[in-house]
């Protein structure tokens, strides 16, 4: 074997994978599964109107597309989609179906991603999927609802037990509609719930806060 051969065989050998670089210990990874690292994380619901800053990056239209026929060319649970560069995919694919599209893909990785994890939570992907939700918010998010902007995750309590849910929408007089994880005696959305009722539950994932 020559020099150059052996120089890039040891150039292949200590060059690491992101996975690699990012990897944590075992330890870490307790941790951040403890209620000490979801309370260090705790926030308080930002203030409405969000900022919007310009995006100047375009997406792929024929991956929106792609999308929007059911045939997303990346996995739910992929570092692809995890980074959230398809939402620009979806706004240059255009139109109010691609932006309600996007809003609910958006909510339902929340849902799924509200404890560590150690892809998701990697920090270049972590970067990556803060940064396109910021420059892309004037796209998908400021024609919302305020319920959709804080997206709050809430318990209510009910006949001596709390049942979590999202906050769906915000009433005039000061009351929410709850949508609940799982369906109970009077369905699984309940109306006019006032603020003494309900008790706050904290996303873990920084990004998204």
């Amino acid at each position: 074997m020559d020099a150059k051969a052996k120089k890039t065989e040891q150039s292949d050998k200590d060059t690491l994978s992101s996975s690699d670089i990012w990897k944590i210990s075992r330890l870490e990874t307790l941790y951040r599964q403890s209620r000490l690292f979801s309370w260090q994380l705790r926030a308080t619901p930002p203030q409405l109107p969000l900022p919007v800053i310009p995006d100047l990056w375009r997406g792929e239209a024929k991956i929106g597309a792609a999308i929007m026929q059911n045939m997303t060319p990346f996995a739910a649970d992929s570092e692809q989609f995890a980074k959230f560069d398809w939402i620009r995919d979806l706004r240059d694919y255009g139109g109010a179906d691609a932006r309600i599209t996007a809003r609910n893909m958006i909510d339902r990785w929340m849902q799924g991603h509200r404890h560590g994890s150690a892809m998701a939570w990697r920090p270049d992907i972590m970067g990556a999927r803060l940064a396109n939700l910021v420059f892309t918010f004037g796209w998908f998010g400021e024609s919302a609802d305020a319920a959709f902007q804080h997206k709050a995750r809430v318990e209510h309590f009910f006949k001596d037990a709390w049942y979590p849910g999202t906050v769906a929408a915000i009433h005039e007089n000061g009351s929410f509609t709850i949508t609940f994880d799982n369906a109970g005696s009077w369905g699984t959305t309940a109306r006019f719930v006032y603020a003494k009722f309900l008790r706050l539950l904290q996303t873990d994932d920084p990004a998204l806060k």
